[in-house]
């Protein structure tokens, strides 16, 4: 894997993490509207509810489809493309156990212990021929 493709997938890894701190704002935002209105003791309408928790629901999708892509990922490149682990069963299997059940802290440990080490295996040199074009 080129440094390029590891620095997208890096930033790719720690994006859920910043929509859940999104997320998180944007209930407790919610939460301060709801105690102000309470207060206050006037309510509008249902529609200025659901007005101030569409940002939560945008960032819980966001948080999810991301999720979801880079569960598939890293579970692709635990059984196809990480090549240090082909003859090693138990290890993709607890590998993939490892980022499946701890989710979003699973993927940044492997990517940490799996990708960022990884090296680009240097091309193969060309075969030497003799005249007759057998080696």
């Amino acid at each position: 894997m080129s440094n390029t493709k590891k620095t997208i997938l890096g930033i790719l890894t720690f994006t859920p993490l910043i929509f859940l701190i999104l997320y998180f704002f944007a209930a407790y935002n919610m939460m301060m509207s709801i105690a102000d209105i309470e207060h206050s003791g006037h309510f509008n309408s249902p529609e200025e509810m659901m007005q101030k928790m569409k940002p939560m629901f945008a960032y819980m999708f966001m948080l999810m489809g991301i999720s979801i892509a880079l569960l598939i990922i890293y579970l692709l490149d635990i059984f196809s493309w990480n090549k240090k682990l082909a003859n090693e069963g138990n290890t993709k299997l607890i590998w993939a156990l490892i980022v499946l059940f701890t989710g979003m802290i699973g993927m940044i440990v492997y990517f940490f212990a799996e990708i960022v080490p990884r090296k680009e295996l240097p091309p193969l040199p060309p075969l030497p021929h003799d005249i007759n074009g057998i080696v």
